[in-house]
């Protein structure tokens, strides 16, 4: 594993990313600048629509306000081994689109309540009801 990089030379799309001259896996794709393309927080594909517009509706988005992650979705390394808990946080929320709220749920490995599923779901029917099929 090479220890030096230059950022000119990185690509930030990769899953794997360098920080601090150590390659580290990135967790997920961030969406978090308004007017740039949605990215999937698990494969980083881009979508057609933009964050912040209308469009960003059709997308499961959560934020993740933890701050164990920097804004490229990567772990911070820093950490105290006593309590495993990072030294540095990151003090800006990320977030995270996904197709549906199931895709989130295996991806983050965690469950959430049915009735926002539903609710979720029949918003996006009523606001983008031709291309729901469901």
């Amino acid at each position: 594993m090479p220890s030096q990089y230059n950022d000119s030379n990185v690509d930030m799309d990769a899953t794997h990313v360098p920080v601090r001259n150590n390659v580290v896996k990135r967790s997920f794709y961030t969406s978090n600048k308004p007017g740039t393309f949605i990215r999937n927080a698990i494969t980083g594909r881009e979508y057609e629509w933009k964050v912040g517009t209308h469009d960003s509706l059709r997308l499961f988005k959560i934020v993740d306000t933890i701050g164990h992650h920097d804004k490229n979705g990567c772990q911070i390394l820093q950490s105290n081994k006593k309590r495993g808990v990072p030294l540095t946080y990151n003090s800006e929320p990320n977030h995270l689109y996904y197709d549906t709220p199931e895709e989130f749920m295996r991806h983050r490995n965690c469950r959430i309540n049915k009735d926002l599923i539903l609710q979720w779901n029949e918003k996006r029917k009523q606001l983008f009801p031709v291309e729901i099929r469901n």
